[in-house]
């Protein structure tokens, strides 16, 4: 008999890493539908071999970056402040890869016109599993130069802006700074109080001596992940800096950043999302348990196929705001589509993307690491690191309940008029379907949670009513995420159940619609009743009181009791 041992017995068939853009049918779907068909054949190649660099000069860099961490030396040897932040060849490696690849100025050469940030996008998707946190510094850096591109002096435009999008070093910095008021009447060097008091600066990092500009790092932050991304504590005293446009403008003038960040993290959580669940699947046809290969287990099968709607709900919705994005940047912003349309509805779309996908990476992220067993557990899988870096995502650019309230906000001070935006735009997506019967049960089931949405907004968005609004916050932007997504495979699966009846011949394209179909209808069942529990439960006088007490009330009353105790015992002494 022979006994199993590390050299002798079984071993696990080695999952093989293929060609993501060659392997995901859900993004070349996407792209095949938001892109004309010249646009996509010459970009295909591109998006092809930047995957084959990701998973191979791209993985080795992301390991190197990973082990070898980012420091700060404060000191030199003679007891002078430096604040020298110490990176990687590995990192300084992957600004040069980002600079060769056009990250940044494929979206601002625009040789594609509005299809140029979807390009772009795209390769960033692909881009990021080789990156090793290398988009966190493109992302600002793309935000900075659209901020110039819109606000700029021409001096900032033809030192700044060309550096930037050509992904070479600008060392600088935006921030936003209480301005002096220059008005007569205000007394000297006073300052307006509270955000309508900012102005937007463009600072250099450094001096023409290459000492830092009013820059102190008191340290590098511990962070849960992203460990290869350096990240500081700054003290800024003496920064000397250009104001980017008119006086306290910096919140208006800084929400071009935020719009790029928040779509960026959208792709990003989408890029792991479908790192997930290409990796699960692989797995799946090489794991055998009980008998039979992981693919062929039914409660394996329907894990999966969970995960594998949520990645092509998130991709839908994610390309939607992407090419929205494009519109806007390249088209005339008097259009009545951009300036009625896709600049407001970009506005308010942001913030939902942003919160949706990173909690639904999160989840992803776990539920990936189950499927693949024990191997997920293990750093040198890299499923360990991949959960702790996509959890920034909940975190960066404002948590869940922060953007939450800034849906809210972006609905309350248009008067309602952002959320009618939206529910035209969904119902729009849904008007060739109304009369074909296979789409009757989605689109109505769809138009209830559209209904159901505002009602509850429009019920609770009084000052008497603003608690059990803003406890509702949650649910209300997951909900318009979850119909918005849902209007968007509907409107996929149309597009590809035409494209099949065109090429009725073809086996591929057909099998390809009929699982789209599968698709949109599996997300849209029973779905106004998960926003009924997302919103309502969530947000009812009843449950908002009971939260209250639930967790504050007990100890509440123990401190009342303990202070009145306390107060008798002290008026006898």
């Amino acid at each position: 008999m022979v006994f199993a041992s590390a050299n002798v017995g079984f071993k696990q068939e080695v999952p093989q890493e293929q060609n993501t853009f060659l392997e995901d049918p859900v993004m070349v779907s996407v792209l095949e539908r938001y892109l004309p068909a010249k646009v996509l054949d010459e970009i295909s190649p591109d998006l092809i071999q930047i995957c084959d660099w990701a998973s191979t000069e791209g993985v080795a860099l992301t390991a190197r970056m990973e082990e070898d961490q980012p420091r700060l030396r404060q000191y030199d040897s003679w007891c002078r402040r430096v604040d020298e932040l110490l990176v990687t060849e590995a990192w300084r490696r992957q600004k040069d890869i980002a600079a060769r690849e056009g990250v940044v100025a494929i979206a601002y050469e625009r040789k594609y016109g509005e299809y140029s940030r979807i390009y772009q996008m795209a390769k960033l998707m692909l881009w990021t599993s080789g990156a090793g946190l290398y988009s966190c510094p493109i992302a600002m850096t793309d935000g900075c130069a659209r901020v110039i591109e819109l606000n700029g002096t021409q001096e900032m435009k033809d030192n700044v802006y060309s550096r930037l999008i050509s992904a070479t070093d600008a060392d600088v910095t935006m921030l936003l700074a209480r301005t002096h008021d220059p008005s007569p009447s205000a007394a000297p060097n006073s300052m307006r109080d509270g955000s309508k008091g900012l102005s937007l600066y463009l600072a250099n990092v450094r001096d023409e001596q290459g000492k830092l500009n009013g820059v102190r790092i008191h340290r590098l932050k511990d962070k849960v992940g992203t460990k290869a991304l350096p990240t500081a504590e700054l003290e800024l005293d003496g920064m000397i800096a250009q104001q980017v446009g008119e006086n306290y403008r910096g919140v208006k003038n800084i929400s071009a950043i935020l719009n790029i960040t928040r779509v960026y993290c959208g792709m990003g959580c989408t890029a792991a999302m479908q790192r997930f669940i290409l990796g699960v699947k692989e797995y799946a046809r090489r794991r055998e348990v009980f008998g039979a290969l992981l693919k062929d287990q039914p409660l394996h099968l329907a894990t999966v196929a969970n995960m594998e709607l949520q990645y092509r709900a998130t991709s839908q919705f994610t390309f939607y705001c992407i090419a929205m994005l494009g519109r806007i940047e390249t088209l005339d912003n008097n259009l009545p589509q951009v300036k009625n349309q896709d600049i407001p509805l970009l506005r308010l779309l942001t913030p939902i993307l942003k919160v949706w996908s990173a909690k639904n990476a999160f989840a992803m992220s776990q539920e990936a690491m189950e499927c693949f067993g024990g191997q997920g557990y293990m750093e040198e899988t890299g499923l360990g690191r991949a959960m702790r870096d996509v959890l920034v995502n909940t975190i960066w650019e404002g948590t869940t309940n922060v953007l939450s309230l800034d849906v809210l906000r972006v609905m309350a001070e248009t008067g309602g008029d952002a959320l009618e935006l939206y529910a035209d735009s969904v119902r729009g997506m849904l008007a060739p379907l109304k009369d074909q019967p296979e789409w009757i049960k989605s689109v109505k089931s769809i138009e209830e949670s559209l209904n159901l949405i505002s009602h509850h907004f429009v019920t609770y968005a009084t000052l008497e009513t603003r608690n059990l609004l803003e406890a509702s916050a949650r649910g209300l932007t997951f909900a318009m995420a979850d119909v918005i997504s849902g209007a968007l495979l509907c409107q996929h699966a149309a597009w590809s159940a035409a494209k099949a009846k065109t090429n009725s011949a073809n086996s591929i394209i057909a099998s390809e619609a009929t699982i789209d179909r599968i698709s949109a209808q599996r997300w849209c069942e029973d779905l106004e009743k998960k926003l009924s529990f997302q919103i309502e439960a969530l947000g009812n006088e009843t449950r908002y009181e009971e939260d209250k007490l639930m967790l504050f009330g007990l100890a509440d009353a123990r401190t009342s009791h303990t202070t009145t105790v306390q107060a008798a015992i002290a008026s006898k002494l």
